[in-house]
Protein backbone atom coordinates (compact mmCIF):
# COMPACT_ATOMS: atom_id res chain seq x y z
CA UNK A 1 0.00 0.00 0.00
CA UNK A 2 1.33 3.34 -1.29
CA UNK A 3 -0.89 5.74 0.78
CA UNK A 4 -1.55 6.16 3.97
CA UNK A 5 -4.02 4.30 6.53
CA UNK A 6 -6.01 7.01 6.78
CA UNK A 7 -6.43 7.33 3.18
CA UNK A 8 -7.43 3.64 3.13
CA UNK A 9 -9.77 3.85 6.47
CA UNK A 10 -11.57 6.75 4.21
CA UNK A 11 -11.84 4.38 1.11
CA UNK A 12 -13.29 1.88 2.97
CA UNK A 13 -15.78 3.80 5.20
CA UNK A 14 -16.67 5.72 1.82
CA UNK A 15 -17.54 1.83 0.43
CA UNK A 16 -19.67 0.59 3.42
CA UNK A 17 -21.31 4.08 3.22
CA UNK A 18 -22.24 3.63 -0.63
CA UNK A 19 -23.36 -0.33 0.32
CA UNK A 20 -25.55 1.27 3.38
CA UNK A 21 -27.67 3.51 0.61
CA UNK A 22 -27.78 1.31 -2.11
CA UNK A 23 -29.21 -1.42 0.09
CA UNK A 24 -31.60 0.39 2.37
CA UNK A 25 -32.76 -3.31 3.76
CA UNK A 26 -29.01 -3.86 5.23
CA UNK A 27 -28.13 -2.93 8.99
CA UNK A 28 -24.92 -1.63 10.24
CA UNK A 29 -23.96 -5.57 11.43
CA UNK A 30 -24.81 -7.04 7.86
CA UNK A 31 -23.02 -4.47 5.95
CA UNK A 32 -19.60 -4.60 8.76
CA UNK A 33 -19.76 -8.08 9.00
CA UNK A 34 -19.55 -7.60 12.85
CA UNK A 35 -21.21 -8.95 15.83
CA UNK A 36 -23.45 -6.81 17.95
CA UNK A 37 -20.93 -6.78 20.57
CA UNK A 38 -18.18 -5.10 18.15
CA UNK A 39 -20.36 -2.58 17.10
CA UNK A 40 -21.43 -1.69 20.55
CA UNK A 41 -18.12 -1.53 21.73
CA UNK A 42 -16.94 1.07 18.80
CA UNK A 43 -19.81 3.29 19.35
CA UNK A 44 -18.55 4.22 22.81
CA UNK A 45 -14.73 4.16 22.23
CA UNK A 46 -14.29 5.08 18.51
CA UNK A 47 -13.16 8.62 19.73
CA UNK A 48 -10.41 7.09 22.02
CA UNK A 49 -9.08 4.51 19.63
CA UNK A 50 -8.58 7.35 16.96
CA UNK A 51 -7.08 9.76 19.24
CA UNK A 52 -4.69 6.59 20.21
CA UNK A 53 -3.56 5.92 16.58
CA UNK A 54 -3.32 9.62 15.87
CA UNK A 55 -1.03 10.40 18.97
CA UNK A 56 0.92 7.30 18.28
CA UNK A 57 1.24 8.76 14.26
CA UNK A 58 0.03 5.47 12.39
CA UNK A 59 -2.53 7.22 11.01
CA UNK A 60 -0.37 9.17 8.27
CA UNK A 61 2.91 6.70 7.53
CA UNK A 62 2.90 6.10 4.08
CA UNK A 63 3.03 2.85 3.03
CA UNK A 64 2.26 1.50 6.23
CA UNK A 65 3.14 -1.91 7.63
CA UNK A 66 1.09 -4.84 6.83
CA UNK A 67 0.59 -5.37 10.91
CA UNK A 68 -0.52 -1.86 11.04
CA UNK A 69 -3.07 -2.22 7.74
CA UNK A 70 -4.41 -5.71 9.39
CA UNK A 71 -4.97 -4.12 12.71
CA UNK A 72 -7.48 -1.67 11.18
CA UNK A 73 -8.77 -3.50 8.07
CA UNK A 74 -7.95 -7.04 8.10
CA UNK A 75 -10.68 -9.85 9.83
CA UNK A 76 -8.89 -11.38 12.92
CA UNK A 77 -11.42 -14.27 14.37
CA UNK A 78 -9.64 -13.78 17.87
CA UNK A 79 -10.88 -10.58 17.76
CA UNK A 80 -14.21 -10.86 17.42
CA UNK A 81 -15.67 -11.38 20.91
CA UNK A 82 -15.12 -9.09 23.76
CA UNK A 83 -13.00 -8.02 25.66
CA UNK A 84 -11.89 -5.57 23.69
CA UNK A 85 -9.76 -2.65 24.21
CA UNK A 86 -8.19 0.51 22.71
CA UNK A 87 -4.50 -2.05 22.64
CA UNK A 88 -6.96 -4.75 21.03
CA UNK A 89 -10.21 -3.12 19.09
CA UNK A 90 -12.65 -5.08 17.58
CA UNK A 91 -11.54 -6.58 14.28
CA UNK A 92 -12.18 -4.41 11.03
CA UNK A 93 -12.55 -1.41 13.62
CA UNK A 94 -11.21 0.95 10.82
CA UNK A 95 -14.34 0.37 8.41
CA UNK A 96 -16.53 1.60 11.13
CA UNK A 97 -14.19 4.61 11.43
CA UNK A 98 -14.08 5.29 7.77
CA UNK A 99 -17.91 5.61 8.04
CA UNK A 100 -17.54 7.52 10.76
CA UNK A 101 -15.29 10.60 8.74
CA UNK A 102 -17.52 9.73 5.67
CA UNK A 103 -20.49 10.71 7.59
CA UNK A 104 -18.78 13.35 9.25
CA UNK A 105 -17.27 14.78 6.10
CA UNK A 106 -20.65 14.10 3.74
CA UNK A 107 -17.98 12.16 1.70
CA UNK A 108 -19.68 10.44 -1.15
CA UNK A 109 -18.17 7.31 -2.90
CA UNK A 110 -19.66 9.46 -5.87
CA UNK A 111 -16.96 12.84 -4.82
CA UNK A 112 -14.13 10.86 -3.62
CA UNK A 113 -11.95 12.76 -5.91
CA UNK A 114 -12.89 15.88 -4.04
CA UNK A 115 -13.32 14.58 -0.67
CA UNK A 116 -10.61 13.60 2.02
CA UNK A 117 -10.84 12.21 5.07
CA UNK A 118 -10.10 14.28 8.20
CA UNK A 119 -6.99 15.15 9.59
CA UNK A 120 -5.21 15.07 12.93
CA UNK A 121 -7.36 17.03 15.59
CA UNK A 122 -10.15 17.11 12.89
CA UNK A 123 -11.78 14.58 13.62
CA UNK A 124 -15.71 14.04 14.90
Amino acid sequence: MHRCLRDAIYDEGLAVRFSLEATPQTNLLEALFMSEAQIEWLQTNWRALLADRERRGVLDEVSPSLELVGDALYFDPARTKPPFSIERPPAKWGYYLGLQWAHAAGGSWTTRLSSEPPRMGRHA
